[in-house]
């Protein structure tokens, strides 16, 4: 999963204020431009002088590098996709953003998959697999759970850190990626990526096949 071999799928993580700079840098260029000669060398020194609590380097998209392939499951109406973690691993990745990232680079800039295919992907074929009948389309006496976004403004931003765990603890996450609006049961909740205030969702029961 971690691109070992690949110092450009790497960047440079979470690190002392002073050395903010280099934040976002792709590990191969920043072993180019800092002392200490091999990569492991130029890391282990970046790691003493930054301290190990909170510093690191962050894969970008590094499970599988064959887009090709990626793409050919994605179009499969047998497969699944769009699972994410991103609530698991706060401090050493945030994988929230893999929607937009399908949407702005696979549909939008390379047009390797139509949006059609990829918003029927994230809305019906879920809600059929888990069997939530009341969510997926647009039509009457269904949930109004919608996104409203136009392609050219949705953004696949870095990953970012603020602090708001209690006691000041830090976490990775994404700036707004461009949606103009998220409605659920009919209510917004986000404009703009401003959150309202409003709280319509309820959880549901998967087993309850609703």
């Amino acid at each position: 999963m971690f691109p070992k071999g690949h110092l450009d799928k790497w960047v440079v993580g979470h690190c002392k204020p002073e050395n903010a700079a280099w934040r976002g840098m792709p590990v191969d260029k920043f072993v180019a431009e800092r002392p200490g000669g091999h990569a492991s060398d130029v890391i282990a020194d970046w790691l003493v002088e930054n301290g190990t609590e909170g510093t690191g380097f962050n894969a970008i998209l590094g499970g599988n590098r064959n887009v090709e392939g990626i793409c050919e499951l994605l179009r499969d109406p047998k497969i699944l996709s769009g699972a994410s973690d991103a609530g698991a691993h706060i401090q050493l990745m945030c994988a929230a953003g893999e929607s937009t990232y399908v949407l702005t680079e696979h549909v939008r800039d390379s047009g390797r998959i139509t949006i059609e295919d990829a918003v029927h992907d994230f809305t019906q074929t879920q809600a059929n697999f888990i069997g939530i009948r009341d969510r997926g389309v647009i039509a009457p006496g269904h949930a109004a759970d919608l996104a409203i976004f136009d392609l050219s403004e949705l953004v696949h931003g870095p990953d970012e850190i603020v602090r708001d765990i209690p006691h000041g603890t830090w976490r990775y996450t994404k700036a707004p990626a461009g949606y103009r609006a998220t409605i659920v049961n009919g209510t917004p909740t986000s404009i703009h990526g401003t959150l309202t205030g409003a709280r319509p969702g309820h959880f549901l029961d998967p087993m309850a096949r609703v």
